[in-house]
């Protein structure tokens, strides 16, 4: 029996490290031919990416209520990654071998 791909997140609780990941999750997903279309769409996904670094920028600089702010923006990328997850998944599931 073949080995079966299983696509797993490992996120860090710094935030900044989450959106390094983020980011190059973003990276990885443009333009490969594997996955034509993620879920969320890349575009929706790099632009929740871009507002989640913009209210960490806020929240180390101390703006008032950027924690707030920054934890929303958080659970949404925390949320497209999963979805993202998900769909890699379901591609790697229906992949050949060779291609997993």
């Amino acid at each position: 029996m073949a080995g079966r791909s299983v696509v797993v997140l490992k996120l860090s609780p710094r935030v900044k490290n989450v959106i390094a990941f983020a980011q190059n999750v973003a990276t990885s997903i443009s333009g490969n031919p594997h996955f034509p279309s993620p879920t969320p769409s890349l575009a929706t996904f790099q632009a929740d990416v871009a507002a989640l670094n913009t209210a960490e920028t806020a929240v180390l600089s101390r703006s008032k209520g950027a924690v707030e702010t920054r934890n929303a923006k958080l659970a949404v990328v925390r949320t497209d990654l999963d979805n993202l997850r998900t769909y890699v998944q379901s591609v790697a599931a229906v992949a050949a071998p060779s291609d997993a």
